[in-house]
């Protein structure tokens, strides 16, 4: 597939500035300091990669979409401009002008079918521009509040990041316990008997604790896979408990690591993404923080006490 992603949508407007600030007044679509919203996601497959898509008005009488008559512009991301260039032009596409250069990407421009202009887009190794984040989403589109990896400081005056860290030496080798944390039906042997795992990255991470109650009560839902490496690593998104409704939108991550030691399974759990009271002050991330502080000991509990009934 040579498109990765949609890095810019462009489109004409009579008045570029009253339409952005419409935009950003009633759907909160913010510009930044430059006048440009970016809005930032993440790789699918490589959930440390940062994706960014621009969205632009234009005046009503730029040349940028000639030769096209069409009111928008899609710009597509690819990850190496020559190879598609050439490619384009051996399908007998028509590319328009010359490929340019810039500090925030390659780019290149061409003609559908319809006459209707698309430009191309070979991003820089990093994320060109500061990434404009909504604040407001559903559970299946949560944001992060820090990146997958990092934690964020309690606030912005050089107080220790909020981490959870839970550790546990469980007296069962790591194949075993890897299966009790990636499968259902290792789960349902040690804490949930309901539960989606599809292990894959993206692939979904949801714990139901109440399965007879309406969708999104049922407890770790929206949950997904980042990374893992099998046997080793896994990492996955995490939201608070429904009535924490919040804090329950903005999804945090989790990172547990499994190491043998001996016989045993070493088994720690790192819960990060917890927002700084500057980004967030909202009453509900104590109360979330201090919940997992006791939810994964719970946890700890739990698989240490599955293990040891085996022994």
């Amino acid at each position: 597939m040579a498109i990765r992603g949609i890095g810019g949508i462009f489109f004409k407007a009579h008045n570029p500035e009253v339409l952005a600030a419409w935009y950003e007044q009633h759907l909160g679509v913010h510009r930044d300091a430059e006048g440009y919203t970016v809005l930032g996601w993440r790789e699918i497959d490589r959930p440390s990669e940062v994706g960014q898509t621009v969205w632009a008005p234009f005046p009503h009488d730029t040349e940028y979409f000639a030769p096209s008559e069409a009111t928008w512009m899609v710009n597509y991301r690819v990850h190496d401009l020559d190879a598609e260039l050439a490619r384009l032009a051996a399908e007998g596409v028509l590319l328009v002008g010359s490929p340019q250069d810039f500090e925030y990407g390659r780019f290149a421009w061409g003609l559908d079918c319809e006459g209707n202009k698309f430009e191309l887009w070979e991003p820089p190794v990093d994320a060109p521009f500061p990434v404009t984040v909504p604040q407001s989403l559903d559970h299946e589109t949560s944001v992060w509040l820090c990146d997958p990896g990092k934690s964020i400081a309690t606030d912005a005056e050089g107080m220790e990041p909020q981490i959870i860290v839970k550790r546990r030496r469980i007296p069962l080798p790591v194949a075993e316990v890897w299966r009790l944390w990636t499968t259902g039906d290792g789960l349902a042997e040690w804490l949930v008997g309901h539960s989606r795992i599809d292990l894959r990255l993206g692939g979904p991470y949801e714990f139901y604790f109440d399965p007879d109650e309406e969708p999104g009560s049922r407890g770790g839902e929206g949950n997904k896979i980042l990374s893992f490496l099998p046997e080793r690593m896994l990492s996955f998104t995490w939201n608070a408990p429904p009535e924490l409704d919040y804090t329950r939108e903005r999804h945090t991550h989790v990172v547990v690591e499994f190491a043998g030691v001996d016989a045993d399974t070493l088994v720690t759990l790192s819960h990060l993404g917890f927002p700084s009271r500057e980004q967030d002050a909202h009453a509900q991330w104590a109360e979330t923080f201090a919940y997992f502080e006791t939810a994964w000991e719970s946890v700890f509990e739990a698989l240490e006490a599955a293990a040891t009934s085996r022994k």
